[in-house]
This record gives C-alpha cells, sequence and structure tokens, in this order.
C-alpha cells in the first residue's frame, strides 16, 4: 500500500518495477490510474511484443520481451504536459506519448459514473478476461512509486 497520490494535473510520477513473465504467450498489461482516469497502460502481449496505448484501442509495439527474464521498466508520467515516457533496462524505448485518459468502464466499455468509480490512485497489473490475458505467472519487484509536484 502507497499513500494516495495527489489529484492535482501537475508535477510528474516515477514508477519503476521489475517484471518476469513465466510465458510469453499470455499477455499482462500494466496500468496506472490517477483521478480516476487510466492515464497509462503498457502491455508485455501474447506475442512476445511490448506495446504502449496511446489512445483506447489504440497501441504502439515497442519492443519484443522473453519469457523468463526480468525486465526492469521505468516510467515518468508528466501530469503538466500529459504526457509520458517509457524505459526498458535502461533504454529509453519512447517518449512524449500522449497519456491514454480512459475513464474507468465496466467489461461491456460503459463509462462508470464519477461517484462509482474505484481507481482513484492506482498501480496494478490488468488482466482482461479473455483467454490470452489468463493462466500465466507474473512476477513483479522492487515497485516504487512516487510524486514530484
Amino acid at each position: 500500500f502507497i499513500t494516495p497520490l495527489s489529484t492535482t494535473t501537475t508535477g510528474k510520477v516515477y514508477i519503476q518495477f521489475y517484471v518476469n513473465k513465466a510465458e510469453s504467450n499470455k499477455a499482462k498489461g500494466f496500468v496506472f490510474y490517477t483521478a480516476n482516469l487510466e492515464k497509462l497502460r503498457i502491455d508485455f502481449d501474447e506475442t512476445g511484443k511490448i506495446n504502449v496505448f496511446t489512445a483506447k484501442h489504440t497501441s504502439l509495439e515497442l519492443d519484443t520481451y522473453q519469457a523468463n527474464r526480468w525486465y526492469r521498466v521505468d516510467i515518468v508520467l508528466d501530469q503538466t504536459n500529459d504526457t509520458y515516457k517509457l524505459t526498458i533496462d535502461g533504454l529509453l524505448k519512447v517518449e512524449g506519448i500522449p497519456c491514454y485518459n480512459s475513464p474507468e468502464s465496466y467489461l461491456g466499455g460503459t463509462e462508470i459514473p464519477q461517484q462509482d468509480r474505484l481507481y482513484n490512485n492506482f498501480f496494478g497489473i490488468m488482466t482482461n478476461l479473455n483467454v490470452n490475458y489468463a493462466g500465466d505467472t507474473t512476477y513483479l519487484d522492487n515497485i516504487l512509486i512516487y510524486y514530484v509536484p
């Protein structure tokens, strides 16, 4: 558990974690919410590719990954400019990506009303309800999230 992040729209949020997926034929996504909006999503997909989302249902392929290998993922979310950058194993993969800004939705895609939303400030593993996202083991280690106004 971490202290809730500010809901301000300025400053930077730094996210760092290590990930190791046991299988490359199953997908796992990593999401970060702030102020009830999904700000960014990074997928280690079922074809062995690493993607970032730039809009709903629109992704950009950045790299490939291998099963049973540790990767260090660093993200800087610039809330002032509503963009983020992604570094994997110390190599800058992309920067200036517009934030995803997707409101929390029901499984059918309908937006959840503001008063019923759960994810004010949240980082976690996204697991969708299809065969591509289920049934594998994903390890996370050394999760570090901090905010600089």
